[in-house]
């Protein structure tokens, strides 16, 4: 955020709040926010003055930009994990870490290789009935 727009959000905080604003002010609130996207910050003082009615602090929009920015990481995240093609090549590489470091701690040679994951795509509906069928065969070919 530029020093002009953060005189631009103590503005919008003003015409809520009625607080004077000065150029020192400005820098001020520039030292705190001034590392912050202006987007996220006039989102978190509109956010802000939508339920409270009490003067927000620079803090207060760091805080909720914060909050913000670490909840659409976890979704991101969320996302990632719920790909089962993304999910296996984290966990293998993850595997692939630990041989390694496992190797150097033991001695042993480093091109060990972690264990292909034991996982197939759900299977369709014909693939069931032909699973079924083969499992049908099986029992009814059977002696007991």
């Amino acid at each position: 955020m530029t020093p002009e727009e953060t005189g631009k959000l103590l503005g919008i905080c003003a015409a809520y709040d009625r607080r004077t604003v000065g150029e020192i002010d400005v820098l001020a609130w520039y030292r705190v926010l001034g590392d912050l996207p202006y987007t996220s910050c006039e989102a978190a003082v509109v956010a802000h003055y939508t339920t409270k009615r009490e003067w927000i602090m620079p803090a207060d929009i760091r805080s909720a930009v914060k909050r913000a920015q670490h909840a659409a990481e976890d979704h991101s995240r969320i996302r990632e994990l719920l790909d089962p093609a993304t999910y296996r090549t984290q966990i293998a590489a993850a595997d692939s870490a630990f041989l390694r470091k496992l190797a150097a701690r033991t001695g042993q040679p480093p091109g060990l290789r972690a264990i292909e994951p034991a996982y197939s795509e759900p299977a369709g509906d014909e693939t069931r009935a032909a699973i079924a069928a083969q499992a049908r065969q099986a029992l009814n070919g059977r002696t007991t």
